[in-house]
């Protein structure tokens, strides 16, 4: 049997600091994203969504980013995110 160890990869790539941090948090996952893109990584749009019901019952997903928009509520000028989302498994 293969030694578990022997699969273990170094995914250390830098150090995150909160003064090189975009005030901007879509501005932020853009450039996270553009990144892991660039670094050769199986499946780059692969990520974990974790989310609670209003009784604080926890879910945690692996889904597959397949898009990702910007969009300006007319209300209240604020951003929101569409994500659509599809399960790995």
């Amino acid at each position: 049997m293969t030694d578990l160890g022997d699969l273990r990869r170094n995914y250390t790539r830098g150090k995150l600091s909160s003064d090189e941090l975009e005030r901007d948090p879509f501005k932020q996952f853009e450039l996270w994203f553009q990144q892991a893109s660039q670094a050769n990584l199986c499946q780059p749009n692969a990520m974990s969504l974790a989310t609670a019901t209003a009784q604080a019952k926890p879910s945690l997903r692996t889904v597959l980013l397949k898009y990702f928009d910007r969009v300006v509520s007319k209300e209240n000028k604020s951003f929101s995110v569409k994500v659509f989302e599809q399960n790995c498994s």
